[in-house]
């Protein structure tokens, strides 16, 4: 089960909720706007009675599709067994406002939840609230973007060699010279930080590489067109694109300036890798390879908390393997399961990541694209249920 709340005075937060709702029509994902009608169950609190779990997710920046893809399956994995029956789970969107979110963490605390997961929007505006919670007893996960507290228990990629596996298959492609435009992701968050600072490690070995445009297009492709259009009216002369998610629209505003497409680097967001399919633009001059946060970071959160409130030992620091897609690796279809990651225009929203398989998580597309398990999904639970007998 999943709850909305934005603080106790909901009336107060009418105009932040018709703002996210705006937001995401513009990007395509209909579903937010008809997930947030739960808001108007207030700040919630649920039954006192209950003996679920309550389980508080705390979302930060909300303006692209992973987060939209990760709210989806947190949602749809307490939906389905043993979740469903063992845990409410309680979602807040703070937007890249570290007060807006230190409040709603607070609120987290004064209802007494017993884990709180959530996506920082900073890695130091959180640490005293989330000490705090720690100190009453309540587990704290971080998912994807981190924070400088050592007892925060995280989850994620290595940062660093995300940026540095990018920064090096770039400057191979372009023979360790030329101009290259950086686009990054939201200012001040862990993972943009870390991956800036590895890849410009690289880039600084080669003195014929040149940094000529940095933007921010804060992991959105809507948002790094608009950026990205800006900075090579003043920078035409491009070798190569340095990009994490938001790739889509570095190539989007490139095309429609009438540039040669270049070697270009990105994070597996569906319309990236369709692109990077494309015999049309290959023709072009595109060329790419992807890594990537895996879309379900969320709902690996919520399942180590519950796994944690069971009584299961969990890590307190979760490093998962960085996938990557080269060329090589594209693969068309809707499995995946199997292993599918270009995937059809129309189902899968262009800002969404592809990786979305993991054996230990009962999630499918179903799930990843409206908050709602489907059949699938209820028949992955059932099935890993059975293995644990």
């Amino acid at each position: 089960m999943a709850e909305w709340f934005y603080g106790k005075r909901v009336v107060k937060h009418l105009k932040f909720v018709k703002e996210v709702t705006m937001r995401f029509h513009r990007l395509g994902y209909m579903v937010l706007a008809v997930l947030l009608v739960g808001l108007l169950i207030g700040s919630g609190a649920l039954a006192s009675g209950s003996s679920k779990y309550r389980i508080g997710m705390s979302m930060s920046y909300y303006g692209n599709g992973w987060q939209t893809e990760n709210m989806n399956a947190a949602m749809a994995l307490s939906k389905v067994p043993p979740y469903n029956q063992k845990v409410d789970l309680i979602l807040s969107i703070a937007g890249a406002d570290a007060q807006r979110q230190n409040a709603q963490l607070n609120e987290f605390i004064a209802m007494g939840v017993n884990a709180i997961i959530l996506f920082p929007i900073s890695p130091t505006a959180l640490n005293r609230t989330l000490d705090e919670a720690i100190k009453r007893g309540i587990l704290v996960i971080t998912y994807s973007a981190g924070v400088d507290d050592p007892a925060v228990h995280s989850i994620g990629v290595d940062y660093a060699e995300q940026g540095r596996i990018m920064a090096e298959w770039l400057v191979k492609q372009m023979n360790y010279k030329g101009n290259i435009l950086m686009n990054k992701g939201v200012a001040g968050t862990r993972p943009q930080i870390l991956r800036e600072k590895a890849a410009k490690a690289i880039f600084n070995k080669y003195p014929d590489i040149k940094v000529v445009a940095e933007i921010n297009g804060n992991w959105s492709s809507a948002v790094s067109e608009i950026e990205a259009t800006k900075a090579l009216a003043a920078h035409p002369n491009i070798n190569g694109v340095w990009s994490e998610a938001g790739a889509a629209g570095v190539v989007r505003a490139m095309l429609a300036a009438g540039l040669p497409l270049v070697p270009t680097t990105g994070e597996s967001t569906a319309g990236f890798v369709r692109m990077l399919a494309d015999k049309n633009l290959q023709a072009k001059g595109l060329v790419g390879m992807t890594t990537a946060d895996p879309g379900y970071d969320a709902a690996l959160a919520l399942k180590f908390a519950y796994d944690y409130l069971e009584g299961k030992k969990i890590p307190l620091h979760y490093v998962m393997p960085i996938p990557t897609i080269y060329m090589k690796d594209l693969k068309a279809g809707t499995d995946i399961a199997a292993g599918d990651n270009v995937l059809p225009k129309g189902i899968v929203p262009d800002d969404y990541f592809v990786q979305m398989y993991r054996p230990d998580l009962p999630l499918d597309l179903q799930g990843y694209l409206t908050g709602l398990p489907g059949k699938e999904a209820f028949n992955r639970a059932k099935a890993l249920l059975e293995t644990q007998k």
